[in-house]
């Protein structure tokens, strides 16, 4: 059985997330509008498997509910989010989030994303990743674009003494002592 606790005001295309949850045999749902305090409380305990907090959770926050949560192995964070912001999955997923929805986003996303997240796997709902895929295939036509002027290129690295002087600079001062750091 996964334990899940719900922040406060989440749904998911007008289905509050306690509702979309309730039908699925494998779910219990441990609460809903949970603040910070309560869910990390619960996870002290090693009464919690998933947490589904908003970004904009009172208290001491979404972020540092993730930074905490990390010290509880057992425990996996769900960011959930009112838009799929370029930048949002991917920074969430760094600073600890195990998934994250988009509050547009189907319930069938949030059942799919809740066992997910407790294999221990990471989810990006589908409509976050449409963000995802504008940001790729612009990089992609960057990359496509992009020249290099191959004379140029080794007229430079002739005179700046090139990458191998640099090399033998870093050789004799870590071998003085210096650190690499």
């Amino acid at each position: 059985m996964i334990r899940v606790a719900i922040g406060r005001d989440l749904s998911f295309s007008g289905v509050p997330a306690r509702e979309a949850l309730a039908p699925v045999p494998d779910v219990l749902v441990l609460g809903e509008g949970w603040g910070a305090e309560d869910i990390l409380r619960s996870a002290r305990a090693g009464d919690l498997d998933v947490a589904l907090i908003g970004l904009d959770m009172p208290g001491v926050g979404a972020l540092e509910v993730l930074r905490r949560a990390a010290r509880f192995p057992g425990v996996r964070v769900l960011l959930v989010t009112a838009h799929a912001q370029r930048s949002y999955p991917g920074s969430l997923l760094r600073c600890g989030a195990v998934g994250h929805l988009t509050r547009r986003g189907r319930p069938a996303h949030l059942i799919e994303a809740v066992r997910a997240a407790y294999r221990g796997e990471r989810y990006i709902a589908p409509d976050a990743t449409v963000t995802l895929d504008f940001a790729l295939n612009r990089l992609a036509s960057v990359v496509d674009q992009l020249v290099v002027y191959g004379e140029r290129m080794k007229g430079n690295l002739d005179s700046l003494g090139g990458l191998v002087f640099s090399q033998r600079v870093l050789l004799a001062l870590t071998q003085k002592g210096m650190s690499r750091e």
